[in-house]
């Protein structure tokens, strides 16, 4: 087993945050996240549970992903489960068409910005969103 690679944040002089790792170390790309799903299966494969939360950790923040909803080139955009005053309630016309019942706030950032991927079984038990779920056609 290789040791691991450390990632951590600098401000340029326009104190824009750049991510700084190890020589030859790999940042997120559109790869990783468009084969999400095969994480997911191989997680599901040592611990056979119904549900985990995709946690994202995007520079200082945390998101737990409700859905991702684009992963292009340089940027990947996502939606995540919210309090109240972000989210809101679908009606049935929308529900419908897409199973959704809630709009959940959604964010774009490169993928340089997301510092590391954590799949959490514990919390998608105890919280009241359902956790995270493979999109099929990203």
């Amino acid at each position: 087993m290789g040791r691991p690679i450390l990632f951590y944040l600098s401000m340029n002089s326009n104190f824009n945050p750049i991510l700084i790792g190890a020589p030859g170390a790999m940042a997120f790309d559109k790869s990783f996240f468009k084969n999400i799903g095969s994480l997911v299966e191989d997680y599901y494969k040592v611990y056979p549970c119904t549900s985990v939360t995709l946690t994202l950790r995007v520079l200082s923040e945390e998101y737990n992903v409700a859905k991702i909803l684009k992963a292009d080139d340089t940027l990947l955009t996502f939606s995540y489960f919210s309090d109240s005053e972000k989210s809101q309630p679908l009606g049935p016309e929308c529900k419908e068409k897409t199973d959704e019942t809630m709009a959940w706030p959604a964010l774009t950032v490169p993928y340089q910005a997301v510092l590391s991927v954590e799949l959490n079984p514990g919390r998608a038990a105890r919280d009241r969103e359902i956790g995270f779920h493979v999109p099929i056609n990203l």
